[in-house]
């Protein structure tokens, strides 16, 4: 009977290690990816390298983050947010399926589960230390700001361009105006 009572004061312990285990991603790394997420294009230089820094930065902290302690995973997904982007990519997978593609139905699936993941590690940021996730907002805009200010300076000082271009993995003006522009209005 004693054996039973310290079976389950290990199982106990053991999930309270892998809460803070999960509680410490969530709260001490996450931020430092969102940072490096949201200011990554301007020092980055290449898309391709952009997106491993999303899959080292972001996306592998909050896959072991929910694999750490899952049963928060139910809270996620009472966001509104959530179900209604869930409900929306079925949609959209069911109708890629049915009108059929050149690319192949893994790469097109991944996508969604990687913006998937995204509001997640936003929503366990949020409900766990939401001023460290205000932070690093705060933060990265500064640092945009200022990464706008120089771009600015030197488009205008260069002369050559008609149209204003970022630097690092925003060589195309379109992107550029769209992330000076979630900026702008952030």
């Amino acid at each position: 009977m004693a054996g039973n009572h310290y079976k389950d004061l290990d199982i106990i312990s053991f999930y309270g290690k892998m809460e803070k285990a999960s509680d410490w991603l969530i709260e001490n790394v996450l931020p430092i990816g969102w940072l490096m997420l949201l200011t990554g294009m301007f020092w980055i230089g290449d898309r391709s390298y952009y997106h491993k820094l999303y899959y080292i930065s972001l996306l592998t902290p909050s896959v072991l983050a929910i694999f750490l302690y899952p049963s928060r995973l139910r809270v996620l997904f009472s966001f509104r947010l959530i179900t209604a982007f869930i409900l929306f990519v079925s949609y959209a997978m069911l109708s890629i399926l049915w009108s059929g593609t050149d690319e192949s139905i893994i790469s097109l699936i991944k996508r969604p589960f990687y913006v998937l993941f995204l509001l997640f590690s936003a929503g366990r940021l949020a409900l766990k230390s939401p001023e460290r996730l205000m932070r690093s907002l705060q933060l990265s805009a500064i640092i945009v700001s200022l990464i706008g200010l120089v771009s600015l300076g030197l488009y205008l000082c260069d002369g050559t361009s008609s149209r204003l271009t970022g630097y690092g993995a925003l060589y195309n003006s379109l992107l550029s105006s769209h992330v000076y522009g979630y900026f702008m209005a952030f």
